[in-house]
């Protein structure tokens, strides 16, 4: 238990970090495993979602990474006023040496495997823009210009005029990516960066601090090729804005989806991984579909509104929800 926290509690915590992570290393020199990769995560009961820093090569920025994430939580947390440090919070530090894995060749019977096949992508799906900075940062440009278009109801001219950096809107596209890539840690010039490492960092972000009580976000990566599964997906399972990016293995390069698109030329669920043709035929069990009204997503199945019922005579269901009905009567369902 800390009691009488200094003033200066960004360097405990910083050093709480710091003997974490030592014990930890010193743990798996132990076991005669050599640490290669490291991950942090603090669960506390003030937080929404747990503060990750996925599996990344140790060096000396581990801990200023956790203590950056941090920061942004508890800047949050101070209009309600609310410290990390006041109530038990838990550290939990993982330590992995890759080479060391042991390789197992399995003989035995099973399902066949089915190939991944060349996806058809439609090409009118993709927000299409040069990154404004001409560098590699096509990762962070993508993710911003998504969330914008499924979060701002801004017209098209104006969406267009932000991701092209014309007239009123020049310079604010680059502006808001490079301010989101400070709040995750990520340094500005590097040769790639890995969806795998930055997605959840910036899906936090957003979650916690940026986007909080306004939306809920989770971001799934396509690719070219697969059974239409998401080659990444992070995120809470209680998302109500969904983020599609498309990353192109020949170009190597990352685009955003748009909001209404269909990547693969077909309505697409998020929840059953797969493409349907019509709503109606899509799967009864589905967890995202309304069987009321057919609609299909993470707005649904459409939820009662505690004013509104009707019992439709022509297909024998209960309505508790207005724009519900009136949307199987559109749909004809």
């Amino acid at each position: 238990m800390i009691k009488d926290v200094p003033a200066d509690a960004e360097s405990l915590l910083s050093g709480i970090f710091q003997f974490c992570i030592d014990e930890a290393m010193e743990h798996a020199k132990e076991k005669n495993v050599e640490p290669e990769q490291i991950a942090c995560t603090l669960t506390s009961d003030f937080l929404d979602y747990d503060i990750w820093v996925p599996f990344s090569n140790i060096t000396n920025n581990t801990v200023d990474a956790m203590l950056n994430r941090c920061q942004h939580i508890a800047q949050s947390k101070k209009q309600d006023d609310l410290s990390l440090f006041g109530a038990p919070f838990t550290i939990t530090v993982t330590t992995i040496n890759k080479n060391s894995f042991k390789k197992r060749r399995r003989v035995g019977g099973a399902a066949r495997k089915i190939p991944k096949v060349n996806h058809q992508i439609n090409k009118g799906s993709l927000i299409r823009f040069d990154n404004p900075d001409n560098m590699n940062h096509c990762l962070f440009f993508v993710l911003i210009a998504a969330l914008i278009q499924n979060i701002c109801n801004w017209s098209r001219k104006n969406f267009f005029n932000y991701i092209h950096n014309l007239y009123g809107m020049s310079g604010r596209f680059q502006k808001d990516t490079y301010e989101i890539m400070n709040q995750v840690g990520a340094q500005i010039g590097l040769k790639e960066y890995d969806a795998d490492e930055w997605i959840p960092r910036i899906v936090d972000q957003w979650n916690n601090v940026t986007c909080k009580n306004q939306c809920i976000v989770k971001v799934f990566l396509f690719g070219d090729k697969g059974n239409y599964k998401p080659e990444f997906e992070y995120g809470p399972e209680d998302y109500d804005t969904p983020i599609i990016i498309y990353f192109n293995d020949i170009e190597k390069h990352f685009y955003a989806v748009k909001k209404c698109g269909r990547l693969f030329g077909k309505p697409y669920c998020l929840s059953c991984k797969s493409v349907y043709s019509l709503a109606q035929l899509h799967s009864i069990n589905c967890l995202a579909r309304c069987k009321n009204c057919s609609r299909v997503g993470p707005d649904f199945p459409c939820q009662p509104d505690n004013i509104f019922f009707k019992y439709c005579n022509l297909c024998f269901k209960n309505f508790n929800n207005k724009d519900c009905y009136n949307q199987h009567l559109y749909n004809g369902f």
